[in-house]
């Protein structure tokens, strides 16, 4: 399901590549989430001692996998 979506040009951009390339990415994965991160989630690089919070997450579950990777 798609949503209207107001954001940058190249958010925009981004969200019809991928309405795009959902059908292929569909054929190869179980599960395909993609979202829109509102400064809620923070991915945590503990090597570099930083937190990252990026616009959008895309997950991706294959078939038989038990965690969803990102």
């Amino acid at each position: 399901m798609v949503y209207a979506f107001h954001g940058t040009s190249e958010e925009i951009y981004l969200i019809r590549f991928l309405q795009g390339t959902l059908v292929n990415l569909e054929k190869k994965y179980d599960e395909v989430y993609f979202m829109r991160n509102e400064e809620q989630y923070t991915i945590y690089d503990f090597e570099q001692v930083r937190g990252l919070q990026h616009d959008f997450f895309l997950f991706l579950k294959e078939e038989g996998a038990q965690e969803i990777s990102y």
